[in-house]
């Protein structure tokens, strides 16, 4: 349960330095921290190390890897726009838009098939609502 939420929040830091790129485009710092692959973030490792043998039996544990994927996919391909003049060019903006929905819209699946992967690997720490 901790280490899906450490997950979480650092999907969340992950997701807030792309959009602070849309104002500090020339931002070093956050430019390698969202050239990140999903294969050497933090998810990603722990996906083929330590997730894969604690949780990978668990049926929802295969259904992580596409949506987190999508989300480093979709932040690139924003980032990658933002070299493009977007400040004044409405089609790229829009594009930019679009990535960062696809992004934020796997970024939610991601979410919930950690908290599913838990649920599955731990059911008596469901609460019951």
């Amino acid at each position: 349960m901790s280490f899906a939420s450490l997950v979480k929040v650092d999907h969340i830091i992950y997701k807030q330095r792309s959009y602070v790129l849309v104002g500090q485009k020339d931002n070093d710092e956050f430019r390698k921290a969202v050239e990140v692959d999903h294969h050497d973030c933090r998810l990603g490792k722990w996906y083929e190390g330590e997730g894969r043998t604690v949780f990978g039996e668990m049926p929802s544990f295969k259904q992580l890897l596409v949506p987190h994927g999508k989300v480093h996919d979709s932040v690139k391909m924003a980032v990658g726009l933002l070299d493009q003049k977007w400040e004044r060019d409405t089609g790229v903006q829009d594009k930019i838009i679009e990535a960062m929905n696809a992004a934020e819209e796997a970024s939610m699946s991601v979410m919930q098939i950690l908290d599913k992967i838990v649920e599955e690997k731990h059911p008596h720490m469901v609460k019951v609502a």
